[in-house]
């Protein structure tokens, strides 16, 4: 069977294994972080995530929706808090009837992902394992694990390691591949709190609260945590990355927030991930596993113009902001 190499075992990482142990390839995936699964939330991540349609589409056509749909809240309201200004109840904006905005705990969602993945025999997870260089002449995958160094191989290597993705970095000299990221001037922090029952806070509604250099974001999770991020100057900090090519060499994909990390604003980044996963697979469908090649440049050719796009739509938000 084909293999694939997948650098990052996060969200887009494990997502992708779930794909690929589907189609019975061999899957190793390599996370330099240790194994997430009965830890506490990892220090420095946003904490809750914002699933929208194509994420959950994703997710269904793995069969997994309805059990991520059962760990999370289903958010279809919203009420600003400004100064000066009475508070209003609305829905949000773009949805369509029956529609919702999935929050959920992204460390319990990772857990979740890798336990799925693994269900899959010929799925591997190497954690404490990085990924580090992809070899531009050798094509190859050159990996740093607690017994020495490893050069892999595969049939398809996916880079789904971050908006700091060190695959990426290792390409920045490839003939005609054009790159560009910048910083926002906020950054953010996350906290998790109980809520106690005379809390006027609810379950299914989006809270914010914004003064001229700070906002509040607050939801309410399923086991009646409270999960607040707050944005503002010195805090954990926020990239915006774009890419010109999402393939390179008939053999790696950029996907995920190494191919189009985005400020968050309006939830982009991981619905945009899951999505490539989805559409990868779409591709695979379409051209056949025995196309490789003509897979990986049109998956390229269908993700990088749309997810650019993307990406200054979430730009222009910020600066609205």
């Amino acid at each position: 069977m084909p293999s694939v190499l997948i650098a990052g075992g996060g969200l887009v990482g494990s997502v992708n294994a779930c794909f690929f142990g589907k189609r019975r390839w061999n899957v190793i995936v390599y996370e330099s972080r240790s194994d997430p699964r009965g830890k506490e939330n990892e220090k420095g991540k946003s904490i809750n995530l914002a699933l929208g349609f194509r994420a959950l589409s994703t997710l269904e056509t793995l069969g997994l929706k309805e059990k991520v749909i059962e760990m999370g809240v289903a958010v279809k309201e919203k009420i600003r808090y400004e100064e000066r200004k009475l508070p209003v109840l609305e829905k949000l904006r773009g949805l369509n009837e029956g529609d919702f905005i999935l929050t959920i705990n992204r460390h319990k969602l990772c857990q979740f992902l890798i336990n799925e993945a693994e269900k899959y025999q010929n799925v591997k997870f190497n954690f404490n394992t990085k990924a580090t260089i992809f070899d531009t002449e050798k094509h190859i995958l050159i990996v740093d694990a607690v017994d020495g160094q490893i050069h892999a191989k595969g049939d398809l290597i996916l880079a789904c390691d971050g908006a700091h993705s060190s695959i990426r970095r290792s390409l920045l000299k490839v003939s005609g591949f054009g790159f560009n990221q910048k910083y926002i001037d906020i950054g953010y922090m996350d906290l998790s709190l109980n809520v106690h029952n005379s809390s006027d806070l609810k379950p299914g509604i989006h809270y914010s609260w914004r003064t001229n250099d700070l906002i509040v974001v607050a939801l309410v999770n399923r086991d009646q945590s409270l999960t607040d991020t707050f944005s503002r100057n010195k805090a954990q900090a926020i990239i915006s990355v774009q890419c010109s090519q999402h393939s390179f060499f008939d053999k790696l994909l950029l996907m995920g927030d190494s191919a189009h990390a985005m400020v968050p604003f309006q939830g982009q980044g991981v619905n945009c991930g899951f999505e490539d996963c989805l559409v990868l697979n779409e591709t695979f469908d379409e051209l056949g596993e025995d196309s490789i090649k003509d897979v990986i440049r049109e998956y390229s050719k269908r993700r990088t113009t749309e997810t650019n796009i993307l990406n200054e739509m979430e730009w222009k938000t910020y600066q609205q902001v």
